[in-house]
């Protein structure tokens, strides 16, 4: 697999949920809804938000925010 994913922020609901699902299984975190539709992954007692990035390192996984892309 890919040492890094990105968490989806566009398609619809149901296609966001099963990525999600998807890297939540490969980095061990947990899916959180805070509101109905609103999608969030928890990584290492870290939030990552749509957009947001998820690296695999030596130690675990660290969730890098979508701003700081560019610094992959």
């Amino acid at each position: 697999m890919n040492s890094v994913r990105q968490l989806p922020s566009s398609g619809s609901w149901s296609d966001r949920y099963r990525t999600m699902l998807d890297i939540a299984v490969w980095c061990g975190g947990m899916i959180v809804r805070p509101k109905p539709h609103q999608l969030q992954l928890r990584v290492d007692g870290v939030t990552a938000l749509p957009g947001d990035w998820i690296k695999a390192d030596g130690n675990g996984f660290e969730v890098i925010p979508s701003r700081a892309g560019a610094d992959l």
